[in-house]
Parts: C-alpha cells; sequence; structure tokens
C-alpha cells in the first residue's frame, strides 16, 4: 500500500451539528459551488438497512463491500481510521470530499449550531456565538438554515475553503500519527 498521502489529492470539509440544522442543505450547495470534482460522506446515527435475510450478502457475513453498474456500497464496522482512509483512497481523483456528521472525530469542522467548547470547530455558525469562540471562527446566522442562508454560507466557505479544509494526508495523521 503507498504511504499516506501519495496520491491523495482531495481536501475534505466536513459539517457536524444537531439534527435538522441545515448540514444537508449546505452540502448539497458547496457540492454545486465548489471547483473540481467533489464526494459526499454521511455519517448517521440510524441504523443502516438490514440485508434480506437469506442473500448471499447476508449469509457471507457483516463486512463487505457490494459492487454493481450503478456504483458501491460498503458495510463495516464503524472504525473512523479505515473508513476515512477508504473513503480517500476511492475519491482520490476528486478535489473535494464533504463529509457530514461524525461531530465528536477529531477533524476541524464547520458546526451549525453546535454550542459545546470541546468540539474541534474551525468555523462555529450561530446565530449568538459564545465569548469562547473566537471572532475570526465565527459567523452569525440563525439555525436551522434555510435555502438562502445556505447558499450564503457555502458562499463564505467556498471563499475561505483553503483555511476550512484539511488536505486528506493531514486528516489521516490526526488519526493515526502518521505525518
Amino acid at each position: 500500500m503507498a504511504p499516506l498521502g501519495a496520491g491523495v489529492t482531495p481536501r475534505l470539509i466536513q459539517l457536524a451539528g444537531p439534527s435538522e440544522s441545515g448540514k444537508t442543505l449546505l452540502a448539497e450547495r458547496l457540492v454545486q459551488i465548489l471547483p473540481g470534482p467533489v464526494a459526499y460522506l454521511k455519517w448517521t446515527h440510524h441504523a443502516l438497512p438490514a440485508e434480506r435475510p437469506l442473500s448471499d450478502t447476508a449469509r457471507t457475513g457483516q463486512a463487505s463491500l457490494l459492487a454493481g453498474p450503478d456504483g458501491a456500497v460498503i458495510r463495516a464496522v464503524r472504525q473512523r481510521p479505515i473508513l476515512y482512509r477508504t473513503a480517500v483512497t476511492l475519491f482520490a481523483d476528486y478535489a473535494w470530499l464533504i463529509i457530514e456528521g461524525d461531530k465528536t472525530g477529531p477533524l476541524p469542522k464547520i458546526l451549525l449550531g453546535a454550542n459545546d467548547p470541546s468540539l474541534v470547530g474551525s468555523l462555529w455558525v450561530m446565530p449568538h456565538p459564545p465569548a469562547w469562540v473566537p471572532k475570526d471562527a465565527a459567523y452569525r446566522e440563525t439555525i436551522p438554515l434555510t435555502p438562502t442562508s445556505a447558499s450564503r454560507l457555502a458562499d463564505y466557505i467556498a471563499s475561505r475553503a483553503d483555511r476550512l479544509s484539511v488536505p486528506a494526508f493531514a486528516a489521516f495523521a490526526l488519526f493515526t500519527g502518521e505525518s
């Protein structure tokens, strides 16, 4: 396997916050305006649909990669380093990987309405950011986002994408200690 960061080009932008805060609306807008191809990874707290009982996929185990003419689905144990490495490898030819969810993960993220100083935030989006949020990391906006406010925020993020994103190889270092 190639060393971490070898040939890996996407920059990661992570969006996190409570349900119904506008994360998906913002992700949809970012996909439209970021330069270059954009991939998307969604973390969910909902259980994934079960395989049909007695199907060949169900009988062969819980970890699988199901590939078909219209794409692929991965079912594996939810381990951040493995899933992020797999996603970045699959999307190595993309310029961007937008990650929605996984708010307690170690990556810097754009937090929509999350008022928790223990989270790793590069931008805090809320109507009244608390005093502990640095002024240059605060974006005042009502949550949940509307289509108009999501577009405005996406334009702001895209104009600062280098500061609000992290190269894939740097993300791996956060998970593994490798550099």
